[in-house]
């Protein structure tokens, strides 16, 4: 059950396996990955965090999955060289070790890099069709929500190219990506998605979530439109270590709160933490939390 008014996170958390521990698993086999997902979770939990990712710490949002892909060949970019396939679950083991460590009450997010954001993040040398390219990882990407269905409570898919370029079957990929799958899905595109918004509006998903900290405009397209998805609501800025104050958050929730109301929000920062310093990253993330907590009281 994803409650209004929850505290997410977009996916990535800026925590990495050390020097050591990397070291360490070359010699004895171990997983150091999986130590720093237990540090992101753990991590989240601690800021109060509710609906909790993996902190998707092993690699960037397009190489992560590129390198688990048949048709895919790894170099400083990745290259299609043949049909792209799913051939076996990426992130299922990962979602199962968060899972279980996750305390009771609180929800799990599985992330997906979504088809048109790999499609621009690789080097086709394969189909030589944009579309082409994309609609294959759309069918790949899906048999990897289907996967991961069973252990989370929510699928997002990450778009951030769609706010640079917006493809005409942009719909039928989101559609295609989360095609069979009944829990909650939710669709991220940062960056100013203010021209777009109103085709975004249309896509067969639950969650809408949007960089409105550092795009504070996008207030007003809200008002300007209809729609029935919930907002997932960045209201910290990913891209500057600075600690926003509580009071400056919950200034902007109540901004937003003002438009929608509280039933349809969910509140997160702008984009994934990975690229600033731990503690500029669990400072949002506390005073996220704490922001929630007080314009709900004062709302009650």
């Amino acid at each position: 059950m994803i409650r209004p008014m929850a505290i997410t996170v977009v996916g990535s958390m800026p925590v990495q396996p050390s020097t050591e521990e990397l070291a360490s698993g070359y010699q004895t086999g171990e997983d150091p990955f999986e130590r720093s997902l237990e540090r992101a979770v753990a991590a989240q939990v601690e800021c109060g965090v509710e609906i909790v990712s993996d902190g998707q710490t092993r690699d960037t949002m397009v190489n992560v999955f590129a390198r688990h892909l048949r048709g895919i060949r790894m170099k400083e970019r990745p290259i299609a060289i043949a049909d792209i396939e799913w051939k076996g679950s990426i992130a299922l083991k990962d979602l199962e070790r968060a899972r279980s460590i996750l305390p009771k009450g609180r929800v799990l997010k599985g992330l997906i890099t979504g088809p048109y954001t790999m499609s621009k993040g690789v080097v086709d040398q394969h189909y030589n069709d944009p579309a082409e390219l994309a609609t294959a990882f759309a069918r790949a990407l899906n048999s990897e929500a289907r996967a991961i269905e069973p252990v989370v409570n929510v699928i997002q898919l990450d778009e951030p190219f769609f706010s640079v370029e917006y493809p005409s079957i942009a719909k039928e990929l989101v559609k295609k990506a989360f095609e069979g799958i009944t829990k909650p899905k939710a669709l991220h595109v940062c960056g100013d998605v203010s021209k777009v918004f109103d085709r975004l509006t249309e896509m067969p998903v639950d969650i809408l979530d949007h960089e409105f900290a550092a795009h504070p405009g996008l207030l007003s397209v809200l008002k300007e439109h209809s729609f029935k998805q919930s907002i997932g609501y960045g209201c910290v800025r990913s891209d500057d270590v600075r600690i926003e104050t509580v009071d400056e958050i919950a200034a902007r929730l109540q901004n937003v709160m003002g438009i929608t109301g509280h039933e349809r929000l969910l509140v997160d920062p702008d984009c994934g933490l990975r690229n600033i310093p731990l503690e500029s990253a669990l400072g949002k993330l506390r005073n996220m939390a704490a922001a929630r907590d007080r314009v709900m009281a004062d709302a009650r």
